[in-house]
């Protein structure tokens, strides 16, 4: 009797171990059922799942919601907008491909030349600084933040021997002038200076002439703030923005004054003798006649 209840015990003993297996058994079978996927047709292996747990899911907007569609085998696709942020797709593997798009470190204008593509506007009221640097010459200086670029310095007599605009004056990119940094085409930060000039013909009548400088010259505004882009709210559109700049116009003059070493007011050319207008008298010829037979 001891012996039966021995068996009995183990094989019940036995038949316990079974069926827990069993019971293990089909928790695992039903586990990894779950895991599968039937969009594509094919199984997702246990290294693709954990792939797609560390990848980006949808695109990313600016303000960090995240949106996207998985596709069926188990790929996120997506794109991330806004600024600073990253574009382009993420594999089932985890690496995101595309390229880094914002607003940050912008130039003005947006890379744009210029005037291209925006407003540009004439405005009053902005002047830049100078001085007298006589024999023609005049300096200007930019007294503003933001950079001025000089686009031209055209130059008139407004007083002088044979009165205003007389002679007709060619500008020497201040050549002859004392500093040598001529301010065609110049881009002057703030104190920035250059030089511009002008010289009369060597025709030029002798005696002293009063010249006046004129500058033409730009700024480029991103903001509505600073002098002189201020001014950009004088048209009554809208403020400049970094993204929106606004191109303004302005000029300035500057008065000097030059010595012509030409000849004198009034003089005649050289080697030009006046000439005679008629003969002078007794000097007509006259014709012989015959003698009387």
């Amino acid at each position: 009797m001891t012996t039966s209840r021995t068996r009995l015990g183990v094989m019940a003993t036995v038949l316990g171990l079974i069926a827990v297996l069993g019971v293990v058994w089909l928790v695992k079978s039903a586990t990894t059922g779950s895991q599968n996927t039937s969009g594509s047709g094919t199984d997702t292996s246990a290294a693709h799942s954990t792939a797609t747990s560390d990848a980006t899911d949808g695109g990313t907007t600016g303000s960090g919601d995240t949106t996207g569609n998985t596709t069926g085998s188990g790929q996120p696709t997506g794109n991330a907008t806004g600024d600073g942020q990253t574009t382009g797709n993420t594999t089932g593997s985890g690496q995101t491909s595309g390229s880094a798009t914002g607003g940050g470190g912008h130039t003005p204008g947006g890379g744009k030349t210029p005037g291209e593509g925006g407003r540009s506007i004439k405005v009053n009221g902005v002047r830049l600084d100078g001085a007298n640097d006589h024999d023609g010459c005049v300096m200007f200086k930019n007294p503003y933040a933001t950079t001025a670029h000089i686009e031209s310095v055209s130059f008139s007599v407004t007083d002088g021997p044979e009165g205003p605009g007389n002679p007709a004056l060619k500008s020497d990119n201040a050549a002859h002038c004392s500093r040598g940094s001529g301010c065609d085409g110049a881009r002057l930060v703030t104190d920035g200076k250059c030089e511009a000039g002008a010289v009369l013909p060597s025709d030029a009548p002798s005696g002293d002439y009063t010249i006046n400088a004129v500058a033409a010259f730009t700024f480029l505004c991103d903001n509505a703030t600073t002098d002189p882009c201020k001014h950009a709210l004088e048209s009554g559109g809208p403020p400049p923005t970094p993204k929106n700049p606004v191109l303004l116009r302005a000029s300035s003059s500057m008065p000097t004054d030059a010595f012509g070493e030409g000849p004198e007011p009034g003089d005649s050319p050289p080697n030009n003798p006046p000439q005679p207008v008629n003969p002078p008298p007794g000097d007509t010829p006259t014709t012989p006649t015959a003698p009387v037979q």
